[in-house]
């Protein structure tokens, strides 16, 4: 072990390689800590105006989730600016060790749930299930703290160098492997059980969907034979199945797939660092990479969430109703078309026509559409040799354009989303 801590002692005193490391875990922190806050007020907004949506069991392990990735992100930051091994580094090392498992756990649920309620059809509700999945997952992240926390009323040797070390350091490194070879093993069997439950789920639930989805597509094909159904609408229902299947399979990939890519560095680099041969840009390499990816792992449940059927819906449907909203705030739309070489195309919210018409003037109105939304179409024809210039209404909103004009039309994009297992 003594070989293996003088590469630790060298990547943490050695120059600026160090450095970078804790610059790189405190940007990728920083970015979990916003997107952590993105998922928590996004919850809440839907808790309060889409009740009804927001019930669900995957939405509020992800919720939950986020709150324990918030909270090891902030301690990670903390333990980044902090130095020596003081008994606040080892209280927070403990914390973040905590909040990192119990983030990965309540992930590790959504696919439990997916299997219990789709797979094996249990037959209790998801309000029965969550009172055991709540109170297991917290005994399950006490279990996880019970080494770290002997650990801390433990008395080490070494003390003598302690002070050099920063709290960072002294956490990933030096305490994991050099004081004790139980607490990083202990650690890591509980992040990793958490991986392997949640990518059995994923393989489980992958393979149900895949019976239900060719069981549908057979049942489909067998109806056609009895009713005549055309080419374009059986390919729009192909398509439309495919694609509800896709947005499922890939929930039930993502989620384990979040933890074992913020996990998997961390551990190839303990196994690598304990070989007292390696290499001291191979322990560089794999120890930035921990510091990214682990750091990363509330910015990744927000790529989940944020692509969550469910969560697309909602804030497609909010834009389009702001959109319109505010649309209709700036008023009906008129357009103004002249003979005079400069083309004005204007909008006014003034429905008196007597801003575009002079007297001695020929005017043709044309109203298309109804309601508050109609557009007026006005042909001015201008005859006055001494006024050059279209009138405008004061309260135009677009500028003249020489000899040219476009009208665009903002259009409402159309977006359906399939009711996708939750």
């Amino acid at each position: 072990m003594s070989e293996s801590m003088n590469m630790f002692d060298r990547l943490a005193l050695g120059g600026q390689h160090y450095p970078e490391i804790i610059k790189a875990a405190i940007i990728t922190s920083s970015i979990s800590i916003f997107a952590c806050i993105l998922i928590i007020l996004s919850y809440i907004y839907l808790k309060a105006y889409h009740p009804n949506k927001a019930n669900r069991v995957s939405l509020r392990c992800v919720f939950l989730a986020s709150i324990m990735n918030l909270i090891n992100s902030i301690f990670n930051i903390f333990i980044l600016l902090q130095s020596g091994n003081t008994t606040l580094c080892k209280a927070s090392s403990t914390v973040t060790m905590f909040s990192r498992v119990m983030g990965d756990a309540f992930l590790t649920i959504v696919g439990i749930n997916l299997v219990l309620v789709f797979v094996f059809n249990v037959a209790y509700t998801a309000n029965q299930l969550e009172w055991i999945y709540y109170p297991g997952t917290l005994i399950f992240g006490l279990l996880t703290s019970i080494v770290p926390i002997v650990d801390l009323f433990r008395s080490h040797g070494r003390t003598d160098y302690a002070h050099y070390y920063t709290c960072y350091y002294y956490t990933y490194y030096h305490r994991l492997f050099d004081e004790s070879d139980l607490l990083w093993i202990w650690f890591y069997t509980f992040l990793f059980f958490c991986i392997f439950v949640a990518a059995a789920c994923s393989v489980i639930a992958s393979i149900k969907l895949l019976r239900e989805h060719n069981t549908l597509i057979k049942k489909f094909a067998s109806s056609n034979m009895i009713h005549v159904t055309s080419d374009a609408e059986i390919e729009r229902y192909m398509r439309n199945q495919s694609s509800i299947f896709r947005k499922v399979v890939s929930r039930c990939v993502l989620y384990p797939l979040v933890p074992l890519i913020s996990s998997i560095w961390g551990f190839l680099n303990q196994m690598v660092l304990l070989d007292s041969n390696v290499s001291f840009n191979t322990g560089y390499t794999l120890s930035i990479l921990d510091a990214i990816f682990s750091s990363l792992q509330g910015f990744f449940v927000a790529i989940v969430f944020f692509s969550d059927p469910g969560m697309v819906e909602i804030l497609t449907t909010t834009y389009k109703n702001r959109k319109e909203k505010f649309r209709k705030m700036q008023g009906p739309i008129r357009l103004s078309i002249s003979r005079h070489p400069l083309l004005a195309i204007t909008r006014s919210d003034s429905n008196d026509s007597s801003f575009f018409e002079k007297p001695g003037e020929e005017s043709l109105e044309e109203t298309v559409g109804s309601g508050s939304t109609q557009s007026t179409a006005v042909i001015s024809s201008l005859y006055s040799q001494s006024d050059q210039q279209v009138l405008r209404p004061p309260s135009a909103y677009s500028p003249r354009l020489p000899y040219r004009s476009s009208v665009q039309f903002p259009v409402d994009p159309e977006s359906e989303i399939g009711n996708v297992v939750s």
